[in-house]
């Protein structure tokens, strides 16, 4: 998937270009079979929620590059293959006739892993912060919960939703903080695998 990015017609400031181009140039990379590795460009948006609805925190916008090490269950096709052998009255075998044969899939939609984040307050003196959550699910939806350290303010707590390309959560350092978040990782894409069962029967 290429990504495009476009100017803002604000006044960006000039140390944004680096992460921005790396946010850009970054590809989807899918996660296939068991315990791969990705790493994509994220940002988050916190935001309060009032009673006129929610309010974006600006200061707080935050830019960062996010790696994931995953456990995709893998799909399963399973073929089962019924075979009668012809033999001779001594017990040599003339010729095999495969009378029935079934296909069935096994579509495995479990992921479980760990992500680690990096994070730049771009607006806000370029304050970072790190974080390790540990996140289970399905292939396109997964829970994350887990702890980050501000090195301007202190530990903090977090736990979110992950989507194809997208997240929501909430950071909790002395108060609750919402955020949502575009990433250009997409959904988990397990490898296929095919198994042969042969059942014979003699004739």
């Amino acid at each position: 998937m290429k990504t495009t990015c476009r100017p803002h017609p604000l006044a960006v400031p000039y140390r944004i270009g680096p992460l921005v181009a790396l946010f850009c140039l970054l590809a989807t990379q899918p996660a296939l079979a068991d315990n791969e590795f990705r790493i994509g460009a994220l940002v988050q948006v916190p935001f309060t929620v009032t009673g006129s609805g929610p309010v974006i925190d600006q200061n707080g916008i935050r830019l960062g590059l996010t790696g994931q090490y995953a456990d995709v269950e893998e799909d399963k096709i399973i073929i089962n293959r019924y075979i009668d052998n012809y033999s001779t009255a001594d017990g040599r075998l003339t010729r095999q006739v495969v009378t029935r044969e079934t296909v069935k899939k096994d579509d495995g939609n479990r992921v479980f892993g760990l992500e680690a984040n990096l994070f730049f307050e771009i607006f806000n003196e370029w304050n970072s912060t790190v974080e390790l959550l540990g996140f289970y699910g399905t292939n396109a939806i997964q829970g994350a919960l887990g702890a980050g350290y501000s090195f301007t303010h202190d530990l903090f707590l977090v736990g979110k939703l992950m989507f194809p390309y997208s997240e929501i959560g909430v950071r909790y350092l002395y108060q609750p903080e919402f955020f949502f978040g575009v990433k250009t990782l997409g959904s988990f894409d397990p490898d296929t695998s095919t198994y042969q069962n042969d059942f014979f029967t003699n004739r």
